[in-house]
């Protein structure tokens, strides 16, 4: 019993870096030891793997922001920043375009 528990810890502490194959074999393991009828392990698989799916998500948004923080600290720019900054370099030579050809953008 204490071996199962052990795998129940280590099922919820592992389940991001599992495969989708490896978590299988890991439920089936665990509906073979108690006894779990074939619809409640693949309803346990299921849950299981939306938990997988939904961690993932907040670690790659952590990361991101993460990520953002330290190229912030470090003076660097983000993607995402760097197309910021060109969109308002657009604007701006669109706007300087304006000023010194008045009468070429009234004609067009």
């Amino acid at each position: 019993m204490l071996e199962l528990i052990e795998k129940f810890v280590l099922l919820g502490v592992g389940t991001l870096s599992m495969g989708h194959r490896k978590l299988e074999e890991t439920v089936d393991e665990i509906t073979k030891q108690l006894h779990l009828r074939e619809d409640e392990g693949k309803k346990l698989l299921g849950r299981l793997q939306e938990i997988v799916d939904e961690n993932q998500q907040k670690l790659e948004s952590l990361a991101r922001e993460e990520v953002q923080k330290a190229c912030s600290r470090f003076g660097l720019i983000t993607p995402e920043d760097l197309e910021a900054l060109r969109k308002q370099l657009d604007t701006l030579e669109q706007r300087v375009q304006k000023l010194e050809n008045p009468q070429e953008t009234q004609d067009t």
